[in-house]
């Protein structure tokens, strides 16, 4: 068989290679559109683990999707050496850099080598582009992390006065921060959900317990439950009220709404916002790098507290303070406080998240855990200067005080105790003016009968009698007065017990 070459010059030429070639093409014709096929195929796939998993923001929720995935790889025909072209050529890796990546929740540092296998630096990459693509070996080996194992078996005591202690420091904070923190500590909820999303509402006759809503990672669904406080319930409520009424913790939610219309998005890009200057605040408060006793003891194969293990420390907390029963029955209470389990247990397939409890169960307490209470009064904002804001702040470190509003308590102290001193002072003088104008009235009364008396001795001696001299007399009256008719020292230092009275701030 010939086919015809129509060259330049309008000349056919018979091609037998070529004829070859289309012969082969058409015979290959079906492999091609069946690989087209699988590729579209494999790009839908891509898709469909990409919006299960783009939000997903810890290991264990994100890896049962790979295995998925995985598992639907292992019945198509790709080979082991084309399967990481094909899925870079389908938009996989592409797909999961386009969306914050954050260390130790939905990404991991991966160490980048020379050609001689030196580390040269290290790239942060999802979870899912590690995962997916692997075969049986590589996934079995990705599968024996023992991180979870080894906190467990190294558990790590809290002393629960010092947490309470600190806790409260930062739930009298001015600053939206160190607030925040505080009800992280105080309620063990995640921080997108303290700053956005968490409804606290009061429970009848239990004074230490809220119904909250608003819980994260929960696609789909609106959970409604019961959680204990650290603190009185009622106290919390006001605190998350006023962190919520803080402008930047306000803007920051107009900004990501706008901005994002997917709730679940939303909550990321929260977290991704504030995670830094939390914990910052965490670590400034529980525990940093190379501190030998931290407030909050450092979980295992971790260097510094950070917000998670506040989620920890709490759930642990309130367990060991409210259930009194077994292992067994503390472990699914804490799952419920942390909402890995819903309140009404429908079947024994929920138990499964129990793991998942379990990685936040490290901590342990042997002391007693107090039901603290604090000041009912009315939390409020107020304004000042810039330059008066920088004198509380020097103040409130000269003075060694957690807060602000302890600076402003105790100027607020001083200035009563000023008011007091005034009005002591005052009434002293008034008491010193009288005294003085009733000495000199019996002194002038006394020059006047001595005057008297003088006269009369001298008509009396004149006779020849002799009177015995009233001088003593009148001296011992004389005492208190000086020269100038006003009292004596003796007299002025009336006033000594105010000596004492005024004390430094």
């Amino acid at each position: 068989m010939r086919v015809f070459h129509v060259e330049k010059t309008g000349r056919l030429l018979w091609d037998i290679s070529l004829t070859q070639r289309l012969i082969k093409g058409f015979l290959s014709l079906p492999v091609f559109l069946g690989t087209m096929q699988m590729s579209k195929a494999l790009e839908e796939k891509i898709k469909e683990l990409f919006e299960a998993t783009k939000d997903l923001q810890s290991y264990e929720e994100i890896k049962p999707h790979c295995s998925s995935f995985n598992d639907w790889l292992q019945q198509t025909n790709y080979s082991e050496k084309s399967l990481g072209t094909l899925l870079s050529r389908c938009g996989l890796y592409k797909l999961f850099k386009s969306i914050p990546l954050f260390q130790g929740k939905n990404a991991e540092l991966i160490a980048k080598h020379n050609a001689d296998g030196s580390v040269k630096g290290y790239e942060l990459k999802h979870y899912v582009p590690l995962l997916c693509g692997l075969n049986k070996e590589q996934w079995e080996s990705r599968n024996n992390s023992t991180r979870t194992i080894d906190r467990l078996e190294n558990g790590k005591e809290i002393d629960p006065e010092r947490y309470i202690e600190t806790t409260e420091k930062l739930l009298t904070s001015e600053d939206p921060h160190e607030l925040a923190v505080g009800l992280i500590a105080a309620t063990g909820r995640r921080p997108h959900e303290i700053l956005a999303r968490a409804k606290f509402k009061l429970v009848k006759d239990k004074p230490y317990k809220v119904t909250f809503s608003g819980q994260g990672k929960k696609r789909g669904e609106k959970p409604v439950f019961e959680i204990d406080t650290l603190f009185r319930a009622e106290y919390v409520v006001k605190c998350l009220s006023k962190l919520r009424s803080e402008p930047g913790t306000a803007q920051l939610l107009r900004e990501v709404e706008k901005q994002f219309p997917s709730l679940t998005r939303q909550n990321v890009e929260i977290d991704k916002r504030r995670n830094g200057s939390l914990n910052r605040v965490v670590r400034a408060y529980f525990g940093d790098t190379g501190q030998e006793n931290p407030v909050l003891t450092f979980r295992h194969g971790e260097k510094q507290d950070n917000n998670k293990a506040l989620r920890a420390a709490c759930a642990v907390l309130v367990t060991e303070r409210e259930c009194k029963g077994s292992y067994g029955a503390k472990i699914l209470y804490a799952s419920k406080f942390l909402g890995h389990i819903s309140k009404d247990i429908k079947s024994d397939r929920e138990l499964s998240h129990l793991v998942t409890s379990a990685g936040y169960s490290d901590y342990y307490v042997t002391k007693p855990i107090p039901y603290p209470t604090m000041s009912e009064q009315k939390i409020a904002n107020t304004r000042v200067l810039a330059s008066d804001l920088e004198k509380i702040k020097e103040l409130q470190k000269t003075w060694e005080l957690p807060n602000q509003q302890e600076v402003i308590n105790r100027l607020l102290k001083s200035s009563e105790q000023v008011a007091t001193l005034q009005r002591q002072l005052i009434e002293a003088q008034n008491q010193i003016a009288q005294l003085e104008a009733t000495n000199q009235e019996q002194a002038k009364e006394i020059e006047e009968e001595a005057g008297e008396q003088g006269a009369g001795s001298k008509g009396d001696n004149s006779d020849g009698d002799s009177t015995p001299p009233v001088t003593p007399a009148s001296r011992r009256v004389r005492e208190p007065l000086n020269r100038s008719g006003g009292l004596r020292p003796i007299f002025r230092s009336a006033p000594r017990f105010l000596e004492g009275v005024i004390s430094p701030c």
